[in-house]
């Protein structure tokens, strides 16, 4: 599984590609200035990626 994360200053983006399926997720979240990491689990849990 591959991973890419954008943090910017109103959004967190994340696009995922999963090699053996061929299958791509993405999502898109607000971003939280004082917990950056919240902005990743939020687009983790929305995409689906394991």
């Amino acid at each position: 599984m591959l991973v890419a994360i954008d943090i910017g200053g109103t959004f967190t983006d994340l696009m995922a590609f999963d090699e053996a399926t061929g299958r791509f997720a993405q999502a898109k979240s607000l971003t939280t200035p004082a917990h950056l990491v919240q902005g990743i689990i939020d687009c983790l849990q929305k995409s689906g990626v394991d």
